[in-house]
């Protein structure tokens, strides 16, 4: 039986505060294997930069860009 993996849907907009807060809540869960999809609906407030910057060597975190 292969082990439960969950995924989580992180869509942001201008807000990098609160998407820093909720990205260390989503990291901070014990609930097994986690694959994190981010996507970046034309942010202009840094939180691209920052995302990239701090999440671009984690394989199960996919930040996109649109």
């Amino acid at each position: 039986m292969l082990p439960e993996r969950h995924a989580v849907l992180l869509i942001c907009y201008n807000n990098l505060e609160l998407t820093k807060e909720a990205l260390n809540s989503v990291l901070a869960q014990d609930i097994g294997l986690l694959d994190v999809f981010i996507v970046n609906n034309g942010s202009t407030d840094g939180t691209s930069e920052w995302l990239l910057t701090n999440f671009h060597q984690y394989h199960q975190i996919i930040v996109t860009e649109f």
